[in-house]
């Protein structure tokens, strides 16, 4: 049962409880009912991460070399449409220095786009800044650079995190 169903019934027997006593029910009915609305607002604004495609992939241009600059493309499918402040999150791997990484473009549809890609260790986050489509796209940033040769590109932990998600589910 979903907490917020069991919470309403739990202040429905309790109501009913009250009256057949003859307690004084609105101070402890209303504080309840507070209690209740303060949890469902609670749970309504967490985050869901999603995972989402298993066969994204990275490419590199002239940043293969090791110590040449050059821009990163991030290929992956979108599996349900992104909002304002919603997340895209990646760890690249370990032979490549994200530290100045920095958003150049991107070819997914919507009217919004993502706005920047930040680094924290390995981990890049890229912020759309309006809604953008489900579907297939890339990103293009900037600022990556090789630090040692390395066999294939293998990005892990890959989400989606949804701001304005009303309930936390985690595939």
């Amino acid at each position: 049962m979903h907490p917020i169903t069991k919470s309403a019934l739990m202040l429905k027997t309790l109501h009913i409880f009250m009256i057949n006593k003859r307690i004084l029910l609105p101070a402890i009915g209303l504080g309840l009912i507070v209690l209740v609305a303060v949890a469902y607002f609670l749970m309504s604004g967490t985050t869901t991460q999603k995972t989402i495609d298993a066969s994204a992939s990275i490419t590199l241009s002239t940043n293969s070399v090791v110590g040449a600059a050059g821009d990163t493309t991030l290929t992956l499918t979108i599996a349900s449409a992104m909002t304002n402040t919603d997340t895209i999150v990646f760890t690249m791997p370990d032979n490549l220095d994200v530290s100045g990484v920095a958003f150049v473009s991107e070819t997914f549809a919507g009217a919004g786009t993502i706005s920047t890609c930040t680094s924290a260790g390995q981990v890049i986050t890229c912020t759309a800044n309006g809604a953008i489509t489900a579907g297939r796209g890339n990103i293009v940033m900037s600022g990556i650079v090789a630090k040692y040769a390395a066999t294939g590109q293998t990005i892990t932990s890959l989400t989606v995190n949804d701001m304005d998600a009303e309930e936390t589910r985690i595939p």
